[in-house]
Parts: C-alpha cells; sequence; structure tokens
C-alpha cells in the first residue's frame, strides 16, 4: 500500500472522472481540426479507459495495438487521423516512446498536465497541483 500525505492527493470518483472526459470533449469538439481524427488509442493499458469513454464520445473508432494499426493504415502518411491519449502526462516519455515506435508523430489528448511537464499535449484539461488518482487506481491506496 502507499502511504502519501493526504494534502498531496487527489481520489477522483467516477462522477468527477466523467466530468473531466466530458470537458475534455468540448474543448477539442470547439477545435476545427478536431473533424479529422478517426482512430483513438491509450498509451498505456491503464489509459485504454480514457481511450474508450473519450471515443465514445467523439465517435471515434478505438484502437487496442497502435502498432498493428500503423502496419495497416502506413500510418506515417496518415498519421493526422490518429489521436493518442493518457491519464495524465508527467514527463512525456510515453508518448514519445509510442511515436519512435510507430516512426511518426500524432496528436495527444490528456486530463492533466503535470505542471513540471516538457511535453506539450495538444489538449488537456487542468495541470493539478496534487498527485490525481482515478477511480480505477484507488484500490489499495492508503491516505494519511
Amino acid at each position: 500500500m502507499n502511504n502519501i500525505p493526504a494534502e498531496k492527493v487527489q481520489l477522483l470518483d467516477w462522477n468527477q472522472y466523467h466530468n473531466y472526459i466530458d470537458k475534455l470533449a468540448k474543448k477539442m469538439q470547439l477545435d476545427p481540426k478536431q473533424s479529422k481524427y478517426k482512430y483513438i488509442a491509450g498509451v498505456d493499458p491503464d489509459d485504454m479507459i480514457i481511450a474508450v469513454h473519450l471515443g465514445h464520445k467523439l465517435k471515434l473508432q478505438v484502437v487496442t495495438d497502435i502498432n498493428i494499426l500503423s502496419l495497416v493504415l502506413n500510418f506515417t502518411e496518415q498519421n493526422n487521423h490518429l489521436l493518442v491519449v493518457s491519464n495524465v502526462v508527467e514527463t512525456g516519455n510515453s508518448f514519445r516512446e509510442v511515436m519512435d515506435q510507430i516512426k511518426c508523430s500524432f496528436d495527444t489528448a490528456v486530463i492533466f498536465k503535470d505542471q513540471n511537464s516538457k511535453f506539450n499535449p495538444t489538449y488537456y484539461v487542468e495541470m493539478p497541483t496534487n498527485h490525481i488518482y482515478f477511480p480505477w487506481q484507488h484500490c489499495g491506496l492508503e491516505v494519511k
């Protein structure tokens, strides 16, 4: 179990999480280039939850394996159709690793961007001051 000071933690419940998904979707829908996306994928398995929920809001096809999709569609030429999402961007290393794997760049969306992140996602909702735990990450978490 993690022992984390309560003043440095924010535990999201499902309603708060869905509100953030709604905010991210609305922010994206205001951007004219959002209509170019056809596919959405999560950086890590944990991010597939966000990919599915945001994908339904934006009517995008959810991709479970970016590497297979990149081979099938030759994303080096069609990368502008892919949106890659994550819960939080901290260092940005996960996004960069995926870019290196599929040999192209793509647009990104996250709910939270760490204040110290040098990676700038295409879309994000806010920059929190606390460490965020999503509803599916609460198991075994002890806050003191």
